[in-house]
Order: structure tokens, then sequence, then C-alpha cells
């Protein structure tokens, strides 16, 4: 029988509701006002079959290919026509490979003549069968609880049926079934039902190649299934074939009252997002719903399509838009690959602000740009292509230069962890040996945290969460591990982390999902879930609290991917090397409260050297140094976690040896 839905702790409090979707506030009993957890989680391959979320009440909508009859689903594709119904006899496989498919199921559909319907595999017995005026109608009942499938068979059609549905029983074993007009099953639902965001990077499977350009290329919602590729143009998609179209994404965010992350096609031409921000514009009714995209997923990962279609896109010299990648003469694939990226991105900020407005930008539609926590050569250098190029922060390049955060509401990787914080690492670099997992990878928090902030962004993660294996899945430290690496998230000001997944993942589901078993809610990482939403966010807990002194080598971030701080429990004294133009060094600190504050810098003994000095985004000046400190510049900042860049803006060598802030 089916579990009920997720319970949510019921706590002493009083809960508000603001006008956000996203900003629920908690007023506890010392009259304090904290914010609640907002927590995000990634849908799998909903428009699969054998996937375990379960998305779609009518069955249909995640069925095989259509065959010739005969072959147990393995036979010739038949004819269909432009919705993707058989223009002839024909069978398909229903679902394979998944458990708990029992009960009674409501059968319809429409074909010119009575057709000889029957089953296979686990299959079924049909009941209550009629027939009139083209119309269809049967119970199905499924007794088989096993992963076997279900092989639908549909003979004597007089030329194949169409609009078929086949309504999913309420729950495994149930008598009753879901309406024909019901859409999305209460499984899902409730396995979304503790998160305020949801993910559908895998169900609408807009990241795995470029096969949308145009706004036609879209998969149409009435299309007959959704596992499958679309077109016979698209049939090597991928694994994951196309996807379910973009109505059904709005449509069950609309059902959910769910925020939402999606992902812009890497191939989609100015009318393809034009259009769908005005889809989103025109369907999307949660109200002040928020809209998180990011442009694909992963897109310059090594061996990936998406990075051989950013490979082939950045170094096309004959492109209207290489100019504006190459501006400062740069050759090199990555970082040509890292702009395009950036530069892609920007231009789709511009039409969703262009639909939207301006007053919907980075409040209720939220662009990010994403990279990776651990190697995040792809953050920073388009990220410093952006402020360098439409910011004008490396010479006079646009009319109407914008900060990065014009462009962008955040930035950010992935968040995956161990499943065990306290373990010692086994990390091959030496200096990090002796320290436990979570100290080390604080740094890589403390690094991305730092990258954010001096762009004036917040941190999100598109993917993350607990990463273990089908042995200690089900320990109890999984619960409480999740708890203190998101603990640690919120020190570095981290906003919305997006978990991944509902089910499925490595190892069978059991690896990364959040339960192999969707009626099964009670796991441990729902446990970890529940926690979290008991309790407020943390504040901001990184950085030196100002007033301060921070040492030139005690660095968050640096224009260097490879170059990491140290882990927590290290202390780095000394000054920081800027020797070319290109690099910097950017530092994280930490206001009480907002009002104005002093910076600044004491050097090494440099005349003539320039600095860029930039805090939060905001470029304070450039100063041509005399002797070893700089002016002092005044900055206006809310309570909070802040960053300074500081830059070398002329060839030569320069010694930072501390910041002052007070």
């Amino acid at each position: 029988m089916r579990k009920p839905p997720f319970p949510i702790l019921l706590v002493s409090l009083t809960i508000t509701l603001s006008l956000s979707n996203c900003a629920l506030i908690v007023n506890y009993s010392d009259s304090s006002t904290v914010e609640k957890r907002s927590l995000g989680i990634n849908l799998f391959a909903s428009h699969l079959d054998y996937c375990e979320d379960r998305l779609f009440a009518d069955a249909m909508k995640t069925a095989r290919s259509w065959k010739e009859p005969g072959y147990y689903g393995n036979g010739d594709e038949v004819e269909t026509d432009d919705l993707g119904w058989p223009t002839e006899d024909a069978e398909l496989i229903v679902w394979h490979g998944i458990e708990n498919m029992n009960g009674t199921y409501y059968l319809e559909g429409e074909s010119a003549t009575e057709p000889t319907i029957s089953t296979g595999y686990g299959g079924g017995s049909l009941e209550n069968f009629q027939y009139a005026d083209g119309i269809f109608s049967a119970e199905l009942v499924v007794t088989h609880t096993g992963s076997n499938g279900l092989l639908l068979i549909f003979e004597e059609t007089g030329g194949g049926v169409s609009n078929v549905k086949l309504m999913k029983p309420l729950s495994p074993g149930s008598g009753e079934y879901y309406s024909t007009d019901v859409d999305f099953t209460d499984t899902a639902k409730d396995l979304v039902a503790p998160f305020d965001v949801v993910r559908f990077m895998w169900s609408v499977d807009c990241w795995n190649g470029p096969w949308q350009e145009t706004w036609e290329d879209r998969v149409d919602p009435d299309y007959c299934s959704f596992n499958r590729s679309y077109s016979d143009e698209w049939s090597e998609v991928s694994w994951a074939g196309c996807g379910m179209a973009w109505e059904y994404a709005i449509a069950f965010a609309n059902e959910t009252g769910k925020d939402v992350w999606i992902n812009m096609p890497i191939g989609a031409d100015d009318d393809y997002i034009e259009s769908l921000a005005q889809l989103w514009y025109d369907s999307y009714t949660v109200e002040d719903g928020v809209i998180y995209w990011e442009y694909s997923n992963e897109a310059t990962w090594d061996g990936s399509r998406c990075s051989s279609y950013m490979s082939t896109m950045a170094t096309d010299s004959s492109a209207d838009y290489y100019d504006t990648i190459s501006f400062d003469g740069s050759t090199d694939e990555n970082i040509l690959k890292s702009r395009y990226y950036a530069m892609r991105s920007v231009e789709m900020s511009q039409i969703w602000r262009d639909v939207w407005g301006d007053n919907m930008m980075m409040t209720r539609v939220r662009p990010v740009h994403c990279g990776q926590l651990t190697y995040n050569f792809q953050g920073i250098q388009g990220l410093k292509f952006v402020h360098n190029y439409y910011n004008n922060g490396g010479g006079d390049y646009v009319n109407d230069p914008q900060p990065v955060s014009y462009y962008f509401y955040g930035c950010g990787g992935s968040h995956y962890t161990g499943d065990d914080p306290d373990e010692e690492t086994d990390d091959d670099e030496a200096e990090y040996d002796g320290y436990s997992q979570i100290e080390v990878f604080e740094k890589y928090e403390e690094e991305e945290a730092c990258l954010a902030k001096m762009y004036g962004l917040e941190r999100v993660a598109y993917e993350g969460g607990i990463w273990t294996d089908s042995e200690s899945y089900e320990e109890s430290r999984i619960s409480s591990a999740m708890v203190e690496y998101h603990e640690l998230w919120e020190k570095y000001d981290g906003k919305m982390l997006m978990y991944y997944v509902t089910t499925g993942g490595e190892d069978s589901g059991t690896a990364l999902g959040f339960t192999t078993d969707a009626f099964d809610l009670e796991t441990r990482k729902y446990e970890g879930v529940e926690e979290l939403l008991s309790d407020p966010k943390d504040s901001p807990r990184a950085g030196q609290l100002v007033p301060c002194t921070i040492e030139g080598a005690d660095y968050s971030g640096s224009s260097i991917a490879w170059q990491h701080p140290e882990p927590a429990a290290g202390e780095t004294t000394g000054y920081a090397e800027l020797s070319t133009w290109y690099v910097y060094k950017a530092y994280l600190f930490r206001t009480k409260e907002a009002g104005d504050y002093n910076i600044t810098l004491t050097t090494s003994n440099t005349t003539g050297t320039e600095l860029e000095i930039m805090v939060d985004g905001e470029i304070l000046g450039v100063d041509t140094l005399v002797g070893t400190t700089s002016d002092t510049y005044t900055v206006t900042l809310d309570e909070g976690l802040h960053a300074i860049r500081v830059k070398r803006t002329e060839e030569g060598y320069l010694q930072l040896k501390s910041i002052v802030i007070e």
C-alpha cells in the first residue's frame, strides 16, 4: 500500500509566508526572525518506462516504440503518424524492469474497427471490453508484482490505433485508477513534496546534444510517448531520448506549486529561447514562482556531446561572434569554450529580460552560470570574460557596460560529498593528508563562494548530495552527514542546492537516489531532509569578521583553477604574488551589520603598478601604487558575506601583503 505523503515535522513555531515563493520566514518564540531552509531536487529520467519516479498517470506516456506484432516488442518498427501513433497493427512494451506495477488499469483508445487486444510478458487480463463509434475501452488487471513487463498487442485495427491511454492504479494492487484527465501521479508529487524547487534536466532532456535548434524541433506535447526519440532525424540523441514536452514540466510545476530549475537546449537559436521564455511567461501560474535556468548541463566536460559542440562553436573563426570570445587575442580552445558558454548565456539572459521585463530578472527569473566545484575552469574563465568584455573590465568593448550580476543571479558547480565527513582523506596531494573529508571539501566551498561573491552573485548548485553505495545507503550516518554538509554549504552562504536525485543514479539507484522505491519515503536521505527542514537556515559564518586584516597569502580564490585555498584547519600567512596582468587573488570577509567600510591594501615597495580593486562585483577603482600603501576606499555593504578581488592591470610584479578592512 502506498505510504502517505512525506511528513513535515510539527514544531512550536509560527510560519509566515512572504510574497516570494522562496522566502518562507519562521518566527521562533524568542521573536527573532530567521529564514527557513529552501531545498531543491532533481527528477530522474521520468519519461522512461523503468524510471522509479512514476511521473505520469498515463502509462502510455512512457511506453516504448511501436513494433511489428508477434516479436515480443522486438520486431521492426511500424509506420506511424506525425504524433507517433501506429498506422497499422502493432505492439509495444509499455514497461519493463520495474516492480509494483500491479493493480487495475483503465485502457481506452481509438481504432477504425473493433480491435483484438492481448498482452504479453507479465501481462494481465482484459475485462469489461467495449467498442462503439471508433472508441474502445477496457480494464486491465495486472497481478504480477515483480520486475517483469507489460506488452500490449493491437490487431485487426483497420489502420492502427491512436489516442491510447492506460491509466495507472492509484497505488500498487489498487482496484481504482486515475481519471483520464489526470497527468501526474500522487506518487511523483510525494517524491518532491518536501522540496521547494524541482529540476527537469533529465525529464525534459535538454543537455545531451544539439538536437533542438528551432522552436519547431521541440517535443510536441501531444506526442504519443516521451520515451523515445522525437523524430528520425534525432534517433541517436542518447539513451535517454528527447524527454517530455516543456508544457508538461510547466504543468507539473503548476500542480505542485514548485519553483523550477530548467536547462536551455545547447543548440537552440534565439527564436527558440524567446519562445520558451514566452511559454513560461504565459503558462507558469505559481504565484511569485521562481525559474532558475542554466545553459545546457556540464557543457564543457571533455568527451561529452555538449563539449564537442562547444569546441566546434568556439573554434569557428569565421563565426560572427568569434571576435567577441577572442577579444584579447586568445586562441586557447578551453578558454574559448568557456567564453562561448558564458557569451551564449549572456545572450539568453538578455532574451529572457526582453520577455519578462527588468523587474522580474534576478527575482523570478534567475539565470545561473555553472561550472565544477573542484576544478572550476569554466566558472573562472567564463565569469572573468563577462566582467572583462560586457562590463568593460578589460577595455572599452561595449557601449552599455553592465556588471556580471546584471546577466546572472548566481553561479556554482555540483555539490557532491562523501558519506562520512569525519573520515580522514585519501587525497593524493600530500599537504592535505591528515585532514578529514569535510575539512578538505571546505577548501572548495570557500573557493566557489569567493568566486560568486566577488562578482556580486549568489551561490547555487545544480546537483549535489551524499554520494554513497548500496552497502552504506541505509546506514544511520547518511542522514547526519547530509545535515553536516548542508550546514557547511550555508556557512559559505549557499543559497539553492539542488539535491540529486529523486530515484535512480548509480548502482541501480542506491548511490544517489533519495529512495529506491517511490512508495517508500522512509529512507536516510529523506530523514536528512526532514531534519534540515525542522531547523532554520544557518547564517553565513565564513570569512574574517570585519574589522580585520587579511594576509595576502590567505586568499579564498584566484584566477588559476588549480590553485586552492588551504583546508579549513590550515593557516596561511605571508604575501601573495601578482606577477602578470591577468592574475588576481580574492578574499572572503564578513560584516555583522550594514554600513560604510574602509579598505586599504599594503604591498611591497612598488612604483607605477596598477591594481584593480573590486568588491561584490563593483569596481572601487584602479590604483596606481606609489609606495607600500594604497588609497583608502569606502564601500557601502549589507550584513553578510562579501569578497574583494585584487587584480593587476599592467605587466610587472607585485607582492600583496595585506588587506585592512574596518
